[in-house]
């Protein structure tokens, strides 16, 4: 028996599990409340034990990925609404420069602040992650970084003694063999 299929790899990497989810309590008992209705809905003895435990995990990346994007569209409504509000109070101030202004502008830049530190955070732990599994493999960063230095390290040209650039590689070791050769008095095989 054989089976093939039509479809290509897309190259994406594989979906990884946002711990931060799991942080709000509340959602956690929603994830556990519904896992225990999953498994016994669908627990009959008609269905393999592998296919209900195959399902399962898809469903439960539906709702993960349901809830990230909920929480992702909440968190940018949030962001723009102080942002509209720091324009806001930042004009006023600017018209009229009061203390009650100038403190409500502190306190919508600590709220920005804050925001722009945890989406700094997720992504330096996600950046941990991926070199973590990258760990010792060739990948994007080692070719950069390879090619950085190789263009660091590489001689473009070289002048001869009669003043005459050279840029052809072979002609570069003849010129530093000439060079050598009559630096340390060296002998010719003939």
């Amino acid at each position: 028996m054989s089976i093939t299929t039509q479809f290509t790899s897309r190259g994406y990497a594989p979906w990884r599990l946002n711990e931060s989810l799991l942080r709000d309590d509340t959602f956690r008992n929603f994830i556990q409340k519904e896992l225990t209705e999953y498994f016994s809905t669908n627990n009959n003895n008609e269905t393999s034990p592998i296919t209900i435990w195959q399902a399962h995990k898809s469903v439960m990346r539906g709702l993960l990925l349901s809830r990230a994007s909920f929480l992702k569209k909440q968190a940018q409504k949030e962001q723009i609404t102080i942002l509209r509000d720091l324009r806001d109070a930042t004009a006023q101030h600017y018209i009229q420069p009061t203390d009650t202004l100038m403190e409500k502008i502190e306190n919508l830049t600590d709220q920005l602040n804050t925001i722009a530190m945890s989406k700094t955070s997720y992504m330096m732990q996600k950046l941990k992650i991926r070199n973590y599994n990258q760990n010792n493999k060739t990948g994007k960063l080692l070719a950069t970084q390879l090619r950085l230095r190789y263009a660091q390290n590489k001689i473009p040209y070289i002048l001869t003694t009669e003043g005459k650039k050279l840029y052809n590689p072979q002609n570069i070791v003849d010129e530093l063999a000439k060079y050598y050769t009559t630096l340390y008095n060296l002998k010719t095989d003939a």
